[in-house]
């Protein structure tokens, strides 16, 4: 996979069941694109111009990317002697295509660190994005049709939608499951 491409290397991942991770989310994000699209598309709410919502968010998403270049840097940084972190996956595998094509399951680390770094690469994306969409707007208003802006705006909600899911989904991974031990049976305390 091309250098520049590879964080979207996130987007092959497949679960237990060899679904890929965008299919497993699928309507949560369909969900999630119309709530935030809706508004925009039935009323005269400011979503392209300055001070509107792309406005807004294309500052906000500059943090978010901080946020997800520090939570890879955390994962990263964290020892390996840790509760098994550089081992593979057991409840819930995920599994991930290497270059000479062979699928193989991933540790947590390996897990983690593709989901953070999907998520500061699409930030960072949706960042720029954002600002050209506000800088060209009053010109591509005047030019092209509303359908247009409509299907912009969906397609730009429906990438946020997603990065909403998935920020959730490594949020919980890193609060909870990266920790996770299997459990092992003691050795039989003896009691006078």
């Amino acid at each position: 996979m091309n250098v520049l491409l590879y964080p979207l290397r996130y987007l092959t991942l497949t679960d237990e069941d060899r679904r890929r991770l965008l299919a497993r989310n699928l309507l949560t994000i369909i969900v999630i694109t119309t709530i935030l699209s809706v508004p925009f598309i039935f009323s005269d709410a400011n979503f392209f111009g300055e001070r509107g919502f792309l406005d807004r968010f294309g500052g906000f998403c500059g943090v978010l990317t901080g946020f997800y270049i520090a939570a890879l840097v955390g994962i990263a940084s964290v020892t390996g002697t840790m509760s098994g972190l550089d081992k593979e996956i057991q409840i819930g595998k995920i599994y991930g295509i290497r270059e000479n094509g062979a699928q193989v399951a991933l540790t947590r680390r390996e897990y983690v660190s593709a989901i953070f770094g999907y998520l500061a690469f699409v930030s960072f994306g949706l960042s720029v994005v954002a600002i050209l969409l506000v800088a060209t707007a009053g010109a591509a208003k005047s030019i092209l049709p509303y359908w247009v802006g409509c299907i912009t705006l969906c397609l730009f909600n429906l990438v946020l939608s997603h990065m909403i899911v998935t920020t959730c989904h490594g949020l919980y991974y890193f609060i909870d499951r990266i920790y996770y031990q299997e459990p092992t049976l003691g050795a039989k305390v003896k009691r006078d």
